[in-house]
Order: structure tokens, then C-alpha cells, then sequence
């Protein structure tokens, strides 16, 4: 969870600089927006982590207690599957199109923008989603 605090809070920092800078790349500037770039990197670089740690860990549950709704259908187990099921997603949607981007431009020097969206929307919703995750075992234990 704290690699996903730490990547919300670094582009939280980064979006005003990024605003900033692209406005005062028109007048000729490009300093600020080459230093919000810079943060959103970084952040980006914790999403990739984290997307590739939450589905080996996934995996690792998967082959230690089988796939997920297997188990006994009490509220609890059904909600622990379904937002490990969606994170796994996300997860893997995100990793998918970071890596499909990253080849594209390597090779042909762009990428097609359903690549562009989907990068954006999991990269913005893979967070959120651990964090539902990390709130609703806080409070699912308790």
C-alpha cells in the first residue's frame, strides 16, 4: 500500500507542475514541464512495480488456495476474490499496455491511442484499487 500512496502522491505533485510547465513551454520555456515529466516517471515507474508485485502475488495465491470463488460463498471471501480479481486485472491490463507502448515505440516510434487511453485509465485506476483493497482488509478484519 505504501508504493501506491507513494505513486498517488507523486503525481499529485507532478500534475500542477506538468499544467504549469506545458504553459510555459508555449512561451519557450520547457524546463518546468521536463521536471513535472520527470515526477510523473517516477510515478509511473511505482504503478509498474506495484502492478508487477500485486499479480505475483495473485499467482502465488492462486497456486497456494486455487482460484478465486472456489471457496466457501460468505460475503467476506466473495469480496476479498472480486477486488483481487479486478486488481488482477487492472494489473495486468496496465502492464500489458506499458509494455505494447514501450515496443510500439521502439519500433515504429508511436503508439495508437487505445494503447495511450488504456495506459492512463489503469494507470489512474490501479491505485485506487489497492487502496480499496488495503481499507476493506482494515476493515474486514477488524
Amino acid at each position: 500500500m505504501s508504493v501506491a500512496a507513494g505513486a498517488v502522491v507523486i503525481w499529485i505533485l507532478a500534475l500542477p507542475i506538468v499544467i504549469f510547465g506545458s504553459f510555459a513551454a508555449l512561451g519557450g520555456d520547457t524546463v518546468i514541464l521536463e521536471t513535472g515529466m520527470a515526477i510523473a516517471a517516477v510515478g509511473l515507474f511505482f504503478i509498474f512495480v506495484l502492478a508487477v508485485w500485486s499479480l505475483a502475488q495473485v499467482l502465488i495465491e492462486v497456486r497456494a488456495e486455487g482460484v478465486p470463488f472456489s471457496d466457501g460463498r460468505t460475503a467476506t471471501s466473495v469480496a476479498y476474490d472480486g477486488i483481487q480479481t479486478v486488481k488482477a486485472i487492472v494489473a495486468g491490463v496496465f502492464l500489458f499496455a506499458s509494455l505494447a507502448y514501450l515496443g510500439l515505440v521502439r519500433t515504429v516510434e508511436s503508439g495508437p491511442e487505445v494503447i495511450i487511453q488504456l495506459l492512463v485509465v489503469s494507470g489512474l485506476l490501479f491505485p485506487v484499487i489497492v487502496f480499496v483493497h488495503a481499507v476493506g482488509s482494515v476493515f474486514g478484519s477488524g
